[in-house]
């Protein structure tokens, strides 16, 4: 998750419009690897609405929870999170 100021109200100018080729750029790699591109997503926000801030997050993680873990994850025949539970 990236979070930027809205478009033309950047401090860096056009940091937030490169920011945001770089992150669908992302996506895009992230799918060329087997991941979902949307594991990757960047916003915008008023700084003066910091609330924003808290819905965004619950965007990201509503997005994270449908996509479920990562597909390297999944790999057949090794110990679940639930088995390796213990040991943390």
């Amino acid at each position: 998750m990236v979070v930027g100021c809205l478009e033309g109200e950047c401090h860096y100018l056009e940091g937030n419009i490169r920011t945001k080729r770089r992150v669908a750029f992302a996506g895009q790699m992230l799918q060329e690897i087997g991941f979902e591109g949307k594991r990757v997503q960047m916003y915008t926000i008023d700084s003066s609405k910091p609330d924003q801030l808290v819905e965004i997050v619950q965007d990201m993680l509503r997005i994270v929870n449908e996509l479920g873990p990562s597909p390297f994850n999944k790999t057949e025949g090794s110990p679940s999170q639930e088995e390796n539970a213990h040991e943390i």
